[in-house]
C-alpha cells in the first residue's frame, strides 16, 4: 500500500489573487512579508521570470503559496514561501474555485 501524499501544488491563476493576499496578511505572516495587491498578482500571472504555485492539502484545499524568480536561464531563486497554520484557517481564506 502506497503512502498518501499530504501536499501537492499547482500553478497560480488570476483567481488565486484573494487567497494570496489574505495569506500574506495572515497574523503569522504579515510581520515578515509585504502583501501584494490583488491587481499586482493578476497582472503578473503570466510573467515568464516567475514561477508561482498554490500549495494544496490532500483534499485539494489551498494552504500555501511559493514563488521562484528565474534569473537568466540557469539560476532560480526561492523568493517566497508562506502557509496557513491549520486547514481550518485555510478554509476561512478566499480562494479560487
Amino acid at each position: 500500500m502506497g503512502m498518501r501524499t499530504r501536499y501537492s501544488d499547482r500553478l497560480l491563476t488570476a483567481g488565486d489573487a484573494p487567497f494570496v493576499v489574505a495569506l500574506h496578511a495572515a497574523p503569522h505572516a504579515r510581520g515578515y512579508v509585504h502583501a501584494p495587491s490583488e491587481e499586482r498578482i493578476r497582472s503578473t500571472v503570466d510573467d515568464p521570470e516567475r514561477e508561482r504555485r498554490i500549495v494544496l492539502d490532500h483534499d485539494g484545499t489551498p494552504v500555501g503559496f511559493w514563488s521562484l524568480a528565474v534569473h537568466d536561464t540557469w539560476l532560480v531563486e526561492l523568493t517566497r514561501i508562506s502557509g496557513v497554520r491549520a486547514v481550518a484557517e485555510a478554509t476561512a481564506l478566499p480562494c479560487a474555485a
